[in-house]
């Protein structure tokens, strides 16, 4: 009886029980989808990880030894330890690719998953190995042969398989966010491979003994540039002491996963989708919770005597409240279950393909978690326990009382009536401010619903402009010129001076330094520029200010993070070099993207180093450059273009958030509307009664729910600015962005709010003109 009791309750009330559903649905929708997403990313990662035995610290060097090596091996903390020679190389072809070359001694440490061909074999001296996605670009295949550029020496070796590397998750061409797979690459040789008598050669060495190359003469020759470890100590940052008293200070850096790009930047991007499952799984159960405040409360008061009646039948009060729980429990029991089978099949397909072109895994697929099912408990027990304290105070009432219509609630003044321009009102205002007084959960509702939507609409608005500006930051303010000219390392000195001023342009060194603040080390990016304007600095207001003289600039969150200020005194050293150097930090800078030293020329020279210029900033035509230093030539319109495609992903995402805003916002206030005009059918019949015609009534419907949507407005927007704020916030030092809003989408973001506020006030107009005065006030008698 009562489980048909309950079918047709709900059939009655459709609209609010049905947006219980959809609430509990969504909230347990969504962080099942985005958490099958991470959870499924992580396992194959985790995997990933063990199967290659990805190594958990680099330690840079300009030539480890064997005896250095062995030094590392006998560490009581290292569990293995690694020889090999890191080196970029320029791949044959017209893009002139950029790759990642690694010779290796072993191959026990971050070891290529190969996925076609042969097993990498640290031995051969003949054959590489190429990642499957540059070679799957460059229409590559296994048995073909492929030249190579190392600063002027050529070689050519046969392609013996293609693998991928868990040491490059996330890697790019140049400035590109989106990875170009055909521009750049990674490849695995022997270090027999190695061209030593040409290397040799070229470095001023006498090799006209014709000796063939042999496997002492390589080790003899090679300069081993890393060693990578693994170990088992969870603080593997403790590590570098020790490191640093077996080689006598003999090594450049030495980092761990947590510095790698190509590690941290996929982790990164898992930590910012979790932060959005978690805000808006909180934002829809929460909503849900006060639908089933409203709900429950008005069904119960209205059931009063049928409560009482069951009562009076002598049923248990513990079978009346199971009933009445039942409304709750069923449905966002059910929408729950909806959403942790939908939500994990469902959006990780939409966001894989977009995750899947920028970064690299072996695998791509959804996956399950724990915590799904610990949520979607969670919401089902919030959302009963609302349940009870909904209905508690009227099922407590004795038979003989719930049997009687309730007593009106004593009328008193609300606080609004104490205002002292309250007579001046207009009747429609003053109807309006006591509804809002009597119904604040009601109306509460209703704030919470247009804040939200509104909260939404600003959070997608605010990622599209933000990127915008980004970019107009990053490749107007900061890099203020049309083309990037690469020069070739091994380019002679006065030939790109002469081609730096026919090009009428500035020369930009770029390399990797090394800072330390009393015992806090850190390994930045390093940019000297010859103050020449082309490349400028932007100060922690985001003004330009173009860098000369003896300035000495450090990114924000660095200086933050290592507790610097302007005026204060740092050591430093570039990545080749081992003499710590001192200079007085002038400039805390922004940008957009990276973290790093920014200095002039000048500073570079005193110090002792060579300026070596990586490329020219320039405006000139690029089909007008022509010279033999020039490696490759980057337009802006290239990166721009770069840049859009990096965009597509977040742009599927503004797309949801737009969807998901504008149906909470349906959703919400039409369930506010039904419960709003359920409780006030007799005032509304009664003011018909007394000659207020529909038009008007609907008029001084839509005042309130104007008020609240304005209240949502003020209210979301700031909410808004925060959600994209703390996402960008929780992906680390080297992405810095302020969270903004243009005035033109902050208008359409309220005039899409108010008009969705309108919409639902206008679905009423028919009940409104079909209210029957007669029977809504017979219940009056």
């Amino acid at each position: 009886m009562l489980l048909r009791k309950m079918f047709r309750d709900m059939k009655w009330n459709k609209m609010q029980f049905l947006s219980i559903f959809l609430l509990a649905f969504l909230g347990v929708f969504v962080y099942a989808g985005v958490g099958g997403e991470v959870a499924g990313i992580r396992k194959v990662r985790n995997a990933y990880n063990k199967e290659t035995n990805l190594a958990d610290a680099w330690i840079y060097g300009e030539d480890f030894t064997k005896e250095d090596l062995q030094a590392i091996k006998d560490l009581s903390d290292i569990t293995q330890a690694q020889r090999r020679l890191y080196l970029t190389a320029v791949g044959e072809g017209e893009k002139k690719p950029l790759i990642h070359f690694y010779f290796q001694e072993d191959n026990e440490i971050s070891k290529p998953k190969v996925v076609k061909g042969d097993p990498f074999d640290p031995t051969d001296g003949n054959r590489v190995w190429l990642d499957e996605r540059f070679a799957e670009s460059n229409q590559l295949n296994i048995g073909d042969d492929y030249t190579f550029d190392i600063e002027g020496n050529t070689f050519t070796l046969e392609i013996g398989g293609l693998f991928y590397s868990s040491e490059y998750t996330y890697y790019t061409n140049d400035d590109a966010m989106i990875p170009d797979f055909s521009k750049v690459g990674i490849a695995y040789a022997s270090y027999m491979a190695f061209p030593i008598q040409s290397f040799a050669s070229s470095m001023g060495m006498d090799m006209t003994d014709g000796l063939e190359q042999s496997k002492e003469q390589v080790e003899t020759l090679l300069p081993f540039t890393q060693i990578v470890i693994t170990t088992e100590v969870s603080d593997v940052d403790t590590l570098e002491k020790q490191v640093d008293d077996v080689l006598d200070g003999g090594y450049s850096y030495f980092i761990t996963r947590e510095s790698v790009p190509g590690v941290n930047q996929l982790r990164d991007e898992m930590k910012q989708h979790e932060s959005m499952m978690i805000i808006f799984s909180v934002a829809f159960v929460g909503i849900a919770i006060l639908a089933i405040i409203t709900t429950m409360n008005r069904m119960v008061n209205n059931q009063r005597t049928q409560i009482g009646t069951m009562k009076a039948l002598g049923m248990k009060k513990r079978k009346i409240v199971w009933h009445y729980l039942s409304y709750g429990l069923w449905l966002s029991a059910g929408g729950a279950a909806l959403g942790l089978i939908i939500g994990p099949i469902s959006l990780p397909r939409l966001f894989i393909p977009s995750m899947s072109s920028g970064y690299t895994l072996p695998e791509w697929r959804g996956g399950y978690s724990v915590d799904f099912f610990v949520v979607a408990a969670v919401a089902v027990v919030a959302c009963t326990v609302t349940t009870y304290f909904s209905c508690r105070k009227v099922l407590a009432v004795n038979p003989a009382e719930t049997l009687r219509p309730a007593a009106p609630k004593t009328g008193k003044r609300c606080i609004f009536e104490k205002l002292p321009f309250w007579n001046k009102l207009s009747f429609s205002v003053q109807y309006n401010l006591r509804d809002l007084s009597r119904g604040k959960i009601r109306c509460l509702m209703g704030f919470a619903g247009t804040l939200c939507c509104m909260a939404l609409l600003v959070c997608s608005a605010s990622m599209y402009d933000s990127f915008a500006h980004m970019q107009n930051w990053l490749y107007t303010d900061i890099q203020n010129f049309d083309n990037r000219v690469e020069i070739k390392k091994e380019a002679n000195r006065e030939d790109v001076e002469a081609l730096c001023t026919e090009l009428n342009g500035e020369m930009i060194m770029e390399d990797s330094v090394i800072i330390k603040v009393k015992d806090q080390k850190k390994t930045l990016a390093f940019t000297a520029t010859e103050g020449k304007n082309l490349y400028r600095l932007t100060d922690k207001q985001l003004k330009v200010q173009q860098i000369g003289g003896s300035d000495f600039a450090l990114t924000m969150k660095t200086a933050k993070a290592m507790g610097i200020e302007e005026g204060d005194e740092i050591q430093w050293h570039l990545i080749d070099g081992e003499v710590w150097k001192t200079a007085t930090v002038t400039i805390i800078n922004r940008m957009p993207i990276g973290t790093g030293i920014t200095t002039t020329r000048d500073v570079v020279e005193e110090a002792g180093y060579d300026f070596k210029p990586s490329y020219i900033a320039t405006d000139a035509s690029a089909s007008s450059i022509q010279s033999d230093s020039v490696k490759k030539i980057f337009t802006k319109d290239e990166v721009l273009d770069a840049w859009d495609q990096s965009m597509e992903a977040m742009n599927i995402l503004v797309v949801i958030l737009i969807i998901v805003a504008v149906l909470l916002a349906l959703l919400i206030l039409y369930n506010l509307g039904l419960l709003a005009y359920a409780e006030r059918e007799k005032e509304l019949a009664t003011l018909k009664v007394v000659g207020f015609q529909a038009a008007k009534l609907r008029k001084m419907l839509l005042i309130q729910n104007t008020w609240l949507s304005i209240l949502g407005i003020i209210a979301g927007t700031p909410a808004g600015l925060l959600m994209v704020q703390y996402m960008v916030d929780i992906m680390g030092d080297s992405f810095d962005m302020k969270a903004t809003i243009s005035l033109s989408s902050f208008l359409l973001c309220a005039g899409g709010t108010l008009l969705v506020s309108v919409f639902v006030s206008m679905l009423f107009s028919g009940k409104l003109k079909k209210l029957d005065m007669v029977s809504s006030l017979k219940g009056m008698e």
